[in-house]
């Protein structure tokens, strides 16, 4: 059987991934088909993590690789760091304190074996307390092939797949090839690994199984990282476009609809969560060098057909491109009256 990578980083996790551990050894895939690299992030409790790590690996220690990072690199840096050790024909990431349902692996290679996929996107369940959803992002249950530029566009353009990681099941020669990263020492690491995958992958499952259970705690990274660390968002945005332009063939390929993504991402988007999240602050500083980037890059965006055929609520945001935000009261008022439209 393939060896599956689990990667998962472990920042402070002593009371959490003994958890993420316990679900691993459920899987009826079979722990000795696993690889579980945890990586320590320069944990600050007095080594705690780490002395759970190493109480996990002596349970399986032909199954458990221990990563001690020398910095502390953010979720991203760190899985970035797993990543490096991985030998497994596939991988999934996980986050220290989540889980994934027993059978997960086993279907997901099951699912990968039988359609040679480069990428299996699943969903979430989330969990907060005794309450718990599926976050319906795939949807079908069925197998794209990507063949041509016009069966590619619903996967750069976010209307088929996300572009978070921890939702899908990866073939290793797919990373390996595209030698994509996580972005180090920012909370919203994830576009920028995922999003270039799908310049190249061409065989994508879409798969309706909430297998990730993910956990959400009131006033954690997870439920307030967009809101207390907005700027991170934009910053990552940028990050991403940069790395598909040097990919300079596909970048001149699928230029209208990455320039398009990237509009939406990077401008609308940040805007979009600074009304939706009461922790946010956007400095009018700031919008204004988004404006003068969006602008220099890309000066016709009016006449890319990807974003003509956008709605009209992105396109009128779009405009404001061209607003100049006397103070950040004027900026306030105006994110204000996005939160009003919904």
């Amino acid at each position: 059987m393939d060896k599956v990578s689990i990667v998962t980083a472990c920042y402070n996790a002593a009371d959490d991934v003994r958890m993420c551990w316990e679900s691993l050894k459920r899987q009826t895939y079979g722990i000795d088909n696993l690889e579980c690299i945890f990586v320590d992030d320069a944990s600050t409790d007095n080594g705690k993590t780490l002395a759970v790590l190493h109480e996990i690996e002596a349970e399986a220690p032909d199954n458990v690789l221990i990563v001690e990072s020398d910095r502390n690199r953010g979720p991203g840096g760190a899985i970035n760091l797993g990543i490096s050790y991985a030998t497994g024909g596939y991988l999934q990431i996980m986050g220290a304190d989540d889980e994934i349902a027993d059978d997960a692996i086993e279907k997901l290679h099951l699912l990968a074996a039988e359609y040679d996929t480069d990428i299996i996107q699943y969903n979430h369940t989330l969990i907060m307390g005794d309450q718990r959803r599926v976050n319906k992002v795939s949807v079908g249950n069925r197998l794209y092939t990507i063949n041509t530029h016009s069966e590619r566009i619903p996967f750069l353009n976010s209307t088929t797949v996300t572009y978070g990681c921890t939702n899908k099941f990866y073939k290793m020669d797919l990373i390996r090839k595209t030698g994509v990263r996580f972005a180090e020492n920012v909370v919203y690491e994830e576009p920028l690994f995922v999003y270039p995958l799908f310049l190249y992958a061409n065989r994508v499952y879409l798969c309706e199984e909430g297998f990730y259970y993910y956990y959400l705690h009131s006033g954690s990274i997870v439920t307030s990282r967009i809101g207390r660390n907005l700027l991170n968002h934009p910053q990552v945005q940028l990050m991403t476009l940069e790395d598909c332009m040097k990919r300079t063939e596909l970048y001149a390929e699928y230029k209208d609809v990455i320039s398009c993504y990237f509009l939406w991402s990077y401008y609308c988007e940040t805007l979009f969560f600074a009304s939706e999240h009461t922790d946010a602050f956007l400095p009018v500083e700031y919008l204004s060098e988004m404006q003068n980037v969006c602008k220099s890059l890309y000066p016709d965006w009016r006449n890319n057909p990807q974003i003509i055929n956008t709605s009209d609520s992105v396109k009128d945001m779009l405009e404001t491109l061209d607003v100049t935000f006397e103070d950040q009261k004027q900026l306030n008022e105006y994110i204000a009256s996005l939160r009003e439209a919904g």
